[in-house]
């Protein structure tokens, strides 16, 4: 008899335990309490997050149509002025420019590919006439004057930005020295610091947003 009421005993302990592991599990449902899922990540719902409130994360939201042609390169430009009304003899910039290196080819105007070892198949940045059609064709342009020479690059370039822009800043000093020029920005301002600073922050922000669009782009 006393066997019988042990096994009952038995039976309805193991019976209550089961009862209390199914009430648990049902009471830890996701759906019930959504704080305690695994797959929720509240940090990524913060409507205060000023990525998610910034016209930045708009970009990434645009069409391919719309965004194809938006935003998609940047071209820094620079000006080489004459200080004196005669303007720069045509002689002298073919010359300067060939020593420094740039090579006479399309769109008939020089172009830097890089220095040393440092070369690439692309220019990395370009020189023309300010006049009208902004040709420097050696021959053409040997027994003319200009006013000014207009130094530009593109980028995505073949090298970074940095390195490209320094290799045409480098360049432009050193033409602006040899013509006896000075150098302005694309406001027709005169070259100094901070507009060298800005300009060099402006290609950092590009190329950053550069490599975010191309990661997405990847992924996508």
């Amino acid at each position: 008899m006393n066997d019988i009421w042990l096994i009952a005993g038995i039976v309805i302990f193991i019976i209550g335990v089961i009862l209390l592991l199914i009430a648990k599990r049902y009471q830890s449902k996701p759906e019930d309490n959504p704080e305690d899922d695994l797959y929720i990540d509240n940090n990524y719902q913060d409507d205060k997050d000023p990525l998610f409130n910034s016209s930045f994360m708009d970009d990434f939201n645009q069409t391919p149509e719309e965004t194809k042609h938006k935003d998609t390169e940047l071209i820094i430009v620079l000006y080489i002025i004459a200080q004196g009304e005669s303007g720069f003899l045509g002689k002298d910039i073919v010359m300067i420019l060939e020593q420094l290196g740039l090579k006479y080819g399309e769109m008939n105007i020089f172009h830097h590919y890089g220095i040393g070892e440092m070369k690439s198949k692309d220019s990395i940045f370009s020189i023309a006439n300010m006049v009208e059609p902004g040709t420097l064709h050696p021959d053409k342009i040997a027994e003319t004057t200009t006013p000014g020479l207009a130094l530009f690059m593109r980028l995505p370039g073949p090298f970074g930005g940095r390195i490209g822009f320094d290799l045409m800043l480098k360049n432009a000093e050193k033409i602006a020295d040899k013509l006896n020029g000075y150098i302005e920005d694309k406001t027709n301002k005169p070259l100094n610091n901070k507009m060298i600073f800005a300009l060099r922050d402006k290609i950092d922000k590009f190329e950053q947003r550069d490599t975010s669009l191309a990661m997405l782009q990847k992924f996508s």
